[in-house]
């Protein structure tokens, strides 16, 4: 059986989101998972991605569940009617450098109900449970077995 699901990213270029992310991916379609990446701005990869691609304003029409990997994706997500499940995988401690977003703006991704918080790891678990509220799962560097069991 396939399994299909979306990840919304900023881009996929040559940098260690972006390297991981296709990785795992390319992974699991040999897996007979049917992953598709939504995305702002497209950048050549030195890896080949095995999976489809498409704009971002695509995702409106996607009834499966999605992966937001910043706050700017998570914040975009929440506001997208067709997902059937959505996630933020918390790659990286953004609000602690965002400087010019107000509380109210980062309260409503971080501890909204109606996203699922992922952690990379267990220092990150920790600050987002503290912070915001408490992670479904801790996902290491987006690991794809981590990732097929969740969807």
């Amino acid at each position: 059986m396939v399994k299909q699901f979306g990840v919304i990213t900023y881009a996929l270029d040559v940098s260690q989101q972006g390297l991981m992310i296709t990785h795992n991916l390319n992974i699991l379609v040999k897996d007979n998972v049917d992953p598709i990446v939504f995305y702002r701005e497209y950048f050549p990869l030195p890896i080949t991605p095995l999976f489809a691609m498409m704009q971002e304003l695509e995702v409106y029409g996607f009834f499966h569940p999605i992966i937001a990997t910043s706050f700017e994706t998570a914040n975009r997500l929440l506001h997208t009617p067709g997902p059937t499940k959505k996630f933020f995988y918390v790659m990286d401690l953004e609000w602690l450098y965002m400087g010019t977003l107000v509380y109210e703006q980062l309260v409503n991704v971080y501890a909204n109900e109606d996203i699922e918080l992922i952690a990379r790891s267990e220092e990150h678990f920790k600050l987002l449970t503290d912070c915001w509220k408490k992670p479904i799962a801790i996902i290491e560097n987006f690991n794809y077995k981590d990732i097929r069991s969740l969807i």
